[in-house]
């Protein structure tokens, strides 16, 4: 008896093991094969599904570890439960991996120049500070900013603090959680679908060659965020935004998208011709939320768009003291966009030739 209740212990010392090993397959890997479903289906859903598919790029790594326990499973206990698990979670993360890697992936633009260098924040409820937005200006030597959740204080404030003196044209709505778009260059107001809509403002920016210009529309987005009680009015300004888009126009839309690349919402305006500044420079998982909260920033919701014209050379964020959002930087080619340039004689600047027609 002594010899058979020794053989046991070994045996039942493994299976207790296979079982650790399973459950901890089962409990890091369905969520994330479940996450991955959720990802493929071609519409946003609802919550919880809205917030928790901002955490798709972080799957990977709870899959590599459920494929290899389930793998290692199998491997002692021989069960066709075990390999098959293995088999979902490994197929599964290869999944993962083909909308993960591209992101790391920068497309080349020519470096020739010139470039428009464009900027966004979002204030954080006015309470961003408008030294640091102004020394951002200056620093990166942007052309046009973009500022969501602005309020008539703010906007006093960075005059104040000298933007007027990097960026002298301006179209902005000094409401609460209102939006502001800033130049060095002249710009008009144009109408959005929805004018009083905090959501989207517009305008087109006129670059300059003496008598000439070439007009790039820009939109100013910020997005309701997909908060459990209010994701239908995130979903409808998503709507907005996209339907405000217009295609064959040189155009960069830049905010607070409150959203990810993965959001289906997103895709689609990706899809409709846009390049993310982050995705197409290699940096498209730098984090832009949250800054200065307990738990360290995950999130990437502020994002840099610009049709096929404007190709991104460029990209970086920068910290903004009282706001918990990184500002977005990114310098789009114009070289790249049917439009020829040459310098001036004294090499001082770049003169414009539009393309034919």
């Amino acid at each position: 008896m002594k010899r058979q209740t020794t053989a046991a212990l070994p045996e039942a010392a493994r299976r207790r093991r296979a079982a650790s090993w399973t459950a901890v397959a089962i409990l890091l890997g369905l969520p994330t094969v479940l996450l991955t479903l959720v990802r493929l289906v071609p519409d946003d859903l609802g919550t919880p599904w809205v917030q928790l598919v901002t955490f798709t790029p972080y799957s990977p790594l709870p899959l590599t570890v459920a494929a290899a326990g389930a793998w290692m499973t199998f491997r002692r206990s021989r069960a066709a439960f075990h390999r098959v698990l293995a088999g979902i979670f490994a197929a599964t993360l290869v999944l993962q991996l083909c909308w993960l890697v591209p992101r790391f992936v920068a497309h080349p633009v020519s470096t020739a120049g010139p470039f428009l260098t464009v900027m966004s924040i979002n204030a954080r409820d006015a309470k961003a500070s408008p030294e640091d937005i102004v020394a951002s200006v200056r620093r990166y030597k942007v052309d046009v900013l973009v500022v969501v959740d602005l309020n008539r204080y703010l906007a006093r404030d960075l005059r104040n603090a000298g933007l007027s003196l990097e960026l002298p044209q301006s179209d902005v709505r000094p409401v609460p959680g209102g939006s502001g778009l800033y130049s060095r260059f002249p710009l008009r107001h144009e109408d959005a679908p929805v004018p009083e809509d905090n959501s989207l403002r517009q305008a087109t920016v006129l670059v300059e060659n003496g008598g000439s210009t070439i007009p790039v529309l820009f939109s100013a987005v910020h997005i309701t965020s997909p908060r459990p009680h209010q994701t239908d009015e995130w979903a409808r300004t998503y709507r907005l935004v996209r339907d405000a888009a217009r295609p064959g126009t040189p155009q960069v839309m830049l905010g607070d998208f409150n959203s990810t690349i993965d959001h289906a919402g997103f895709r689609d305006l990706l899809a409709a011709g846009f390049t993310d500044a982050g995705s197409g420079t290699g940096q498209a998982l730098v984090p832009t939320w949250p800054f200065g909260a307990v738990v360290p920033p995950f999130a990437t919701i502020d994002h840099v768009l610009s049709s096929p014209d404007l190709p991104p050379a460029w990209y970086t964020t920068a910290p903004i003291g009282g706001s918990d959002h990184a500002a977005v930087l990114a310098r789009l080619s114009l070289a790249d966009g049917g439009i020829s340039w040459r310098r001036t004689t004294d090499e001082s600047s770049w003169r414009l030739t539009l393309p034919p027609g």
